[in-house]
C-alpha cells in the first residue's frame, strides 16, 4: 500500500484481512460478514440472541454491536400479521360487502398484541355491531377455522412469546457456545499489507463495506492518523492465530424449548409462514393494503436476509510487524498508538482479558502482540443467507 489517508489504510486492510478469513478458515465468500471491532461473547443468552436477530446490513463488514438494529423477528411479527390462511378465501366469500369495512376497521384499529384470542374477541365486536347476526357468527367460525392453519399457528405463537415486546429465543444458548468452542479446531490467518488481495468483487455484497473500524487503532485522534501513515509507509504483516475456530449454525426457536439458567422459552417462529408469504405474492394468502410482498421482499425490502450462523474465535494471539523500519524520530508516537489496542481486534491492554505488547528490533522495525487467552470468545462474524435460501430449506 502506498501513502494514503488513514481512512484508506483502514478499508484497504480490512478488505485484505476479510479475504484472508475467507480464504485460509474456509468461510464462503457467499455468507461470511466480519464483525469489526471487539466484540466478545455477550454474557447471557437473551443478549446472544438479540445479536443474532439483528438483519445483516448489505456489507461484507459491520460494526456489529448487534442492538438498535432492524430485527429479524420484528420482521417476521408483522409479516405473519398480514397472511391468511387458504381458509381466508371463505372469509372473506362469507364477509361479502362487509369485507371492505373490516379490512379498513382492522387496519386502523391493530391489536398491541398478536394474540389470537384477542383478534377473534375484536372480530366479533365489530361484526356483531355491524353484520346480521347469523352472516356474523359464520364469519367468526370461519376466522377460528383459520386459526388451525400455518398462518394461525404463527399468530398464535408470536402472540403467546409476547409479540413485538417479548424475548424471541434461537437455537443454542451462550452455555451451547461454550461447551462447543472448546472442542473446535485451530486456525491461522496471515495478511500483507503489500500483496494481500484486497479485492471484494467475488463476495456476495459485491465489494460494499460500510463498516468498517474508524481507524487502525483503538483511539481516533491526530497522532493515530498519523501513526498509521507511518506504518503504511513501511508496510507490515498481520498474523493471527486462534487456539480454536467455531462455525455453529444458528436459527430461530420453531419447535421444542430452550433452558438459558432458570428461564425456559417456548418457540416463536413457522418456517412454512414465512414461506408462505414470500412464496405466494397475491390478495389469497395476503391482506390487501400496507405492508405487502414489495415492503418485506423486494429491492430493498426489509426482510432480505438473516444470520444462519455465528463465527467463533478462543484464545487469540494476533502479532503485527513492520516490513521495514519506523523511523528513530517517529518510533515513541508509533509505539504509544499500539498501547490503545490495535488491527483488528482494537483491545487495550487490560481490556476484558486481552494484553498488548510493542518493540522495535535493532533495525526499527516494530512488532506489536495482542492476546486473549482461551476462555474469552470473540466473535468474529457470521455466515447470513438470503431469505430465499431459508423458505428453500422451509419448504
Amino acid at each position: 500500500m502506498g501513502s494514503s489517508s488513514a481512512d484508506q489504510v483502514v478499508q484497504t486492510v480490512t478488505s485484505q484481512w476479510y479475504n484472508a478469513l475467507v480464504d485460509q478458515l474456509n468461510l464462503s465468500p457467499d455468507q461470511f460478514q466480519l464483525a469489526q471491532g471487539n466484540v466478545s461473547l455477550p454474557g447471557t443468552s437473551p443478549e446472544l440472541w438479540n445479536f443474532l436477530d439483528s438483519i445483516p446490513p448489505y456489507s461484507v463488514t459491520q460494526y456489529w454491536t448487534g442492538f438498535g438494529r432492524n430485527s429479524f423477528s420484528g420482521q417476521y411479527g408483522l409479516l405473519v400479521s398480514r397472511l391468511q390462511d387458504n381458509f381466508g378465501d371463505a372469509f372473506k366469500v362469507d364477509m361479502g360487502d362487509y369485507y371492505p369495512s373490516w379490512v379498513a376497521y382492522a387496519a386502523s384499529n391493530d391489536p398491541k398484541s398478536y394474540d389470537a384470542k384477542g383478534f377473534v374477541d375484536r372480530l366479533g365486536g365489530w361484526a356483531y355491531g355491524n353484520m346480521p347476526p347469523e352472516q356474523a357468527s359464520k364469519c367468526i367460525s370461519d376466522f377460528r377455522t383459520s386459526l388451525d392453519g400455518t398462518i394461525g399457528q404463527a399468530n398464535t405463537l408470536w402472540g403467546a412469546t409476547g409479540g413485538p415486546g417479548g424475548i424471541k429465543a434461537y437455537q443454542g444458548t451462550v452455555d451451547d457456545v461454550k461447551n462447543k468452542i472448546g472442542r473446535a479446531l485451530w486456525g491461522s490467518v496471515t495478511i500483507n499489507s503489500n500483496t494481500t488481495s484486497s479485492d471484494l468483487s467475488r463476495t456476495w455484497a459485491r465489494g460494499s463495506i460500510e463498516g468498517h473500524h474508524a481507524g487502525f487503532f483503538g483511539k481516533i485522534g491526530a497522532e493515530y492518523s498519523s501513526a498509521t501513515s507511518q506504518l503504511n509507509d513501511a508496510g507490515f504483516s498481520v498474523t493471527a492465530n486462534f487456539t480454536n475456530v467455531l462455525i455453529l449454525p444458528v436459527q430461530p426457536l420453531s419447535q421444542g424449548t430452550v433452558l438459558a439458567g432458570t428461564a425456559t422459552y417456548n418457540p416463536w417462529y413457522v418456517p412454512q409462514a414465512l414461506a408462505s408469504g414470500y412464496n405466494n405474492n397475491n390478495y389469497r394468502v395476503w391482506y390487501s393494503g400496507n405492508p405487502g410482498w414489495n415492503s418485506f421482499f423486494a429491492p430493498g425490502g426489509s426482510l432480505p436476509r438473516a444470520v444462519t450462523s455465528l463465527v467463533v474465535v478462543d484464545g487469540i494471539e494476533a502479532i503485527l510487524t513492520s516490513n521495514s523500519a519506523i523511523a528513530s524520530s517517529d518510533q515513541q508516537a508509533v509505539g504509544a498508538s499500539f498501547s490503545a489496542g490495535f488491527f483488528p481486534f482494537f483491545a487495550a491492554n487490560g481490556q476484558g482479558g486481552w494484553s498488548t505488547d510493542h518493540g522495535f528490533n535493532a533495525e526499527g522495525r516494530i512488532t506489536a502482540t495482542s492476546k486473549c487467552p482461551v476462555g474469552s470468545p470473540q466473535i468474529l462474524g457470521i455466515l447470513q443467507s438470503p431469505i430465499s435460501a431459508l423458505v428453500g430449506a422451509a419448504g
